[in-house]
């Protein structure tokens, strides 16, 4: 479920979908609470998989948490539902189809599948 406003019935709706485990996406970013009770921040890659570098990886997470912030910081529901959980942001790469998970970052650090990204500059 997209939603744009952090308020208004939409807004509501969005939070009760995500409290139940479902994904919600917001300025193109999925959140999902997870069964391990963390939340999931899903973005897809702006390079495609075999320009995707550490570099640009991080890049890209940091823009998801700039986007996480901007909601902890002016939604006080989102907050409330998602506030001091653990964060995993994942790199994605949509290929219309489906999609391939390039790597993710948690709190111990970057963790890149085999292959991704490649190691280059």
């Amino acid at each position: 479920m997209n939603f744009s406003e952090l308020s208004g019935s939409r807004f509501e709706l969005a939070m009760e979908r995500l409290r139940a485990g479902h994904q919600i996406n917001y300025e193109g970013i999925g959140f999902v609470l997870s069964p391990d009770g963390s939340l999931t921040c899903g973005l897809t890659s702006t390079w495609g998989p075999e320009r995707v570098t550490k570099e640009r990886a991080e890049k890209d997470f940091s823009r998801g948490a700039a986007v996480l912030k901007e909601l902890l910081d002016d939604s006080p529901e989102f907050n409330r539902v998602v506030g001091g959980k653990p964060i995993r942001y994942e790199l994605i790469h949509d290929y219309g189809m489906g999609g391939i998970l390039l790597c993710y970052k948690d709190e111990m650090g970057l963790h890149c599948y085999e292959g991704y990204p490649e190691q280059r500059g």
